[in-house]
């Protein structure tokens, strides 16, 4: 079965084995893009002159169980080419409060599932390698990426890392940036909105060739120019923030390579946050 994000995809890679009347069919559908999801399977293939068997035929031919299927896909595609703001202005409200909780387990489930499958397994190898040379690690983000930051930091604190996050206070971020400790690297998070300190604190970082680390949405980011390594989180989401499951998934895969590659180190800080604990609550 072709996956609810690729039905463009799938007509371009099977259009050479297509028949002419399903030709007609993907020829329609590459040029309607963005409203042939509106249609049912009749008024389909009035408007791409074929039958409706073709049209079903075509969309198995292409990978999907039937035209249903193709359509809901259609319409997936379409709502994530449309601004947050939009996506959730079409959102229709859950009849059952339990129902958005299946929804957004669902959309957070395809995030990951999506962020995994579309891994770039040499770039996490760089990604993590760049991790453990740094003498210091600083992590950035503002927004809901603040989050990210801090959670990169604390793991990375946890298995024995020097790291510190980068808030915004009496300095700006560009100013931190200008004073971070030699051999340290800069871990930035950025999704849309993209702010604008974070992008001008990522310029004056690679200006002083400090290494850039991102997890960012796309190669459309801003930061992605700047950055020694990227790795690309989906951040779908029903509501009209960015869903943050699949960027805390890829933080700790980097957190627990680094931890798996030095064990000693990893142990040695464990044991020490255990005597510190240890030492306050006695």
């Amino acid at each position: 079965m072709a996956t609810a994000s690729s039905v463009r995809r799938a007509v371009e890679d099977h259009y050479t084995r297509l028949t002419a009347q399903q030709k007609r069919t993907a020829d329609y559908l590459l040029s309607h893009h963005r409203t042939a999801f509106s249609l049912s399977v009749n008024e389909l293939a009035r408007q791409a002159g074929v039958s409706e068997a073709t049209v079903v035929r075509f969309a198995r031919e292409i990978g999907y169980a039937g035209y249903q299927e193709m359509r809901s896909a259609l319409m997936d595609e379409v709502k994530r080419d449309l601004t947050p703001e939009d996506r959730f202005a079409v959102e229709r409200p859950p009849s059952d409060p339990g129902d958005t909780v299946a929804r957004v387990a669902d959309s957070e489930v395809e995030n990951i599932t999506r962020t995994v499958a579309e891994l770039d397994s040499k770039e996490f190898r760089r990604f993590v390698a760049r991790v453990r040379k740094a003498r210091h690690v600083a992590t950035m983000g503002l927004g809901a990426s603040s989050m990210l930051a801090r959670f990169a930091q604390y793991l990375l604190f946890q298995i024995g890392v020097r790291a510190h996050y980068l808030s915004r206070d009496a300095l700006t971020l560009a100013e931190q940036v200008a004073i971070l400790p030699q051999r340290s690297i800069l871990w930035v998070f950025s999704f849309p909105p993209y702010s604008k300190q974070t992008v001008e604190a990522t310029t004056r970082a690679s200006e002083q060739n400090i290494p850039i680390l991102a997890i960012i949405d796309s190669v459309r980011s801003p930061l992605h120019p700047f950055a020694s390594a990227t790795l690309h989180a989906c951040s779908d989401n029903v509501l009209f923030t960015n869903a943050m499951s699949s960027a805390m998934v890829l933080i700790n895969a980097v957190v627990t390579d680094l931890a798996l590659s030095d064990k000693t180190r990893a142990l040695d800080q464990l044991r020490a946050s255990i005597r510190a604990s240890h030492n306050e609550y006695v």
